[in-house]
């Protein structure tokens, strides 16, 4: 997961989707993706994420897969009691 924001422009990664782009002056609940309106906005937006990035240290540590997988579990769940 990954986010970047640019005076009203928020960008937005989430694993295994497209990004997202919002406009938070107009649309504070970020219910609108610009992301096709806008793509030069997201490739800027992704780009100054990606030098940023590049600049931190690697972690540490390593993610917990048993995590992930509880966590998928509770958002199935979460889904699954929604229909």
């Amino acid at each position: 997961q990954s986010a970047i924001r640019h005076g009203n422009f928020k960008l937005v990664k989430l694993a295994d989707e497209p990004a997202k782009l919002f406009d938070l002056a107009a649309d504070v609940g970020e219910s609108r993706d610009l992301a096709n309106e806008q793509p030069e906005v997201v490739a800027k937006l992704t780009k100054a994420w990606g030098e940023w990035n590049a600049q931190l240290a690697e972690p540490l540590w390593q993610p917990n897969p048993r995590q992930r997988q509880r966590s998928a579990v509770r958002a199935a769940e979460s889904s699954a009691a929604k229909q």
